[in-house]
């Protein structure tokens, strides 16, 4: 609960529209969970990225999909390494996270009935206008892609 909050604190705090703040989170965050299970994290952000700013809805479902896509990792995955790249091109922002763990089998029955997490990240790629697309097989690791249109 007390982790909820700090994310709702955060995602009204005015001074984090910019993106550059937004990349300071999510690198605490992902280096302090992954920690926990000695994943790696490894994370590129490119510098064109501080002129971005998001609304606060904005940012905190962009967020949320980041959140979503490490805690499945650290999780799930057994993964040693999460590579996290954000980038943008155009109008076009990006968001990738892979993990280089046991996979999973993206049409298995237990993910439509199972839990909420990859039926979250749909629902916050679609609050963004985004585009989310998770690709994974078994002994494969998992890559999330989620692509936002800034205009």
């Amino acid at each position: 609960m007390v982790e909820k909050m700090n994310d709702i604190v955060w995602a009204v705090n005015p001074q984090n529209d910019h993106f550059e703040n937004i990349i300071l989170h999510m690198r605490a965050f992902g280096g302090e969970l992954l920690a926990g299970k000695d994943i790696a994290l490894h994370f590129k952000s490119d510098g064109g990225l501080n002129s971005i700013k998001l609304s606060m809805e904005d940012r905190k479902s962009f967020f949320l999909v980041y959140k979503e896509a490490l805690n499945n990792a650290y999780k799930y995955s057994g993964a040693k390494n999460v590579n996290v790249d954000i980038s943008k091109t155009n109008h076009l922002l990006k968001l990738v996270v892979e993990d280089d763990g046991v996979g999973f089998d993206i049409h298995e029955d237990r993910l439509k009935t199972g839990g909420n997490g990859l039926k979250n990240m749909n629902t916050r790629a679609a609050e963004l206008n985004g585009i989310i697309s998770i690709t994974s097989s078994p002994g494969q690791g998992t890559t999330i892609s989620l692509t936002v249109n800034l205009k």
